[in-house]
């Protein structure tokens, strides 16, 4: 993640921690008579420096990577462990702060005030991270759908000119033969004509175009196999673990409760997106 992508995640907290200390003002700020907006400021300060710290401890001591491309639960996961070790250390940072600026003697039974009300504004705090991560997940879903679908037209517009023009896009001369296990049936067919393959279990049902109609042919064979068979073929993608689909069908990509959903031209089935395959369908629909 980029610093500037860092500091941006971290002003959010540091400025709800202001929002809290002014309206609440917790750790004794009320007895505060002079100085107490300078007070607030530094107690922000220092939330900010225990922030960057358990920021520090997450990179380099538990070796977490923080991207802005992550998945959302990894970035909540990231989200709650940072809150959880930064409760400790901004504790320990505003007790020692706070008996400073009051001249007070360090008082280890205090300790646990200042623990109770870091948490309870750690735990606001955190309703907010938790939205927010939520809200930026849903825009970049939203993004990827646009982005993904703007290239199936593009790519659809293509085949239509092609068409128009008479000249049909060249197929492969080489048919692939599949042979399933133990009963060795067999099905062998154009790369060009498979629409999509379904992995059942040990089957995979293969859907495919055989003069015009839409044919399904059942054999025991694993989607790795079939997969392998395929790999040379850009236009055929794992867009699930259990789906094979063959982009060149494949009309729009919208988001149903369960997740993407890719949809294919002259089907009425839907094939399930992996949330973290998008990238790939992205790149083979640009190239």
């Amino acid at each position: 993640m980029k610093a500037s992508s860092i500091l941006k995640e971290l002003s959010v907290p540091s400025l709800g921690a202001l929002l809290i200390l002014g309206l609440l003002q917790p750790f004794n700020i009320d007895k505060v008579q002079e100085g107490r907006i300078l007070f607030i400021l530094s107690e922000v300060a220092l939330s900010l420096l225990s922030i960057v710290l358990s920021y520090i401890i997450l990179k380099y001591i538990f070796k977490m990577e923080f991207k802005e491309k992550s998945p959302s639960s990894y970035r909540h996961k990231e989200c709650i462990l940072l809150y959880l070790i930064n409760l400790p250390i901004l504790s320990v940072i505003l007790w020692i702060f706070n008996n400073w600026f009051f001249e007070a003697d360090l008082d280890f039974g205090e300790l646990k005030f200042y623990l109770l009300n870091v948490f309870c504004i750690s735990a606001i705090l955190y309703i907010g991270s938790f939205l927010r991560i939520r809200s930026q997940v849903l825009k970049e879903e939203l993004d990827d759908i646009k982005a993904i679908n703007a290239l199936l037209e593009e790519r659809q517009q293509k085949w239509e000119k092609t068409t128009d023009d008479e000249t049909t896009p060249q197929k492969s001369e080489e048919k692939c033969t599949f042979t399933g296990q133990y009963n060795k049936a067999s099905l062998e067919v154009l790369p060009e004509d498979i629409v999509y393959v379904e992995s059942m279990a040990n089957y995979a049902d293969i859907c495919y175009l055989e003069n015009g109609e839409l044919r399904h042919k059942t054999l025991r064979l694993t989607l790795k196999v079939i997969k392998e068979t395929l790999d040379s073929y850009d236009f055929l993608i794992q867009c699930h673990r259990a789906f094979l689909v063959n982009l060149n069908f494949a009309v729009s990509l919208s988001k149903e409760s369960t997740g993407y959903t890719i949809h294919i031209f002259g089907t009425e089935k839907n094939i399930p997106v992996s949330r973290s395959n998008t990238p790939l369908i992205k790149e083979k629909l640009q190239k």
